[in-house]
């Protein structure tokens, strides 16, 4: 696959991809944040496999905080608004798996 593709908060990597899908591993760093966003064509089902955060989700009138850690799963619809906050001390590390007919990078809308 491409390897992974560093960000502020941590990385990524492809793991797989098809028509309609890819799957894909993050890494984020302690006290680190993905940006808050959201998809209009994809559906993203998430596993964290180590550390612990902070999930944010909802539409942009009303976002939903919860714990997340090991073994959750969490699936973030069209245009739900979310953001994943690694508050733990190691790196949280989830699969991504994304479903839908774009699952590109320019399907992400920051808000």
């Amino acid at each position: 696959m491409v390897g992974f593709t560093k960000r502020p908060w941590g990385s990524w990597e492809v793991l797989g991809i098809g028509d309609g899908y890819k799957v894909k591993r993050l890494i984020i760093s302690p006290g680190k944040a993905i940006s808050r966003q959201y998809h209009n064509h994809r559906v993203e089902t998430w596993n964290i496999i180590i550390g612990e955060g902070t999930l944010e989700t909802g539409y942009p009138d009303l976002l939903n905080k919860m714990h997340i850690g090991e073994g959750d799963t969490f699936t973030i619809r069209k245009k739900e608004v979310h953001k994943v906050i690694n508050n733990g001390l190691e790196d949280l590390i989830a699969i991504e798996v994304q479903t839908g007919p774009i699952t590109e990078e320019n399907d992400i809308t920051r808000i």
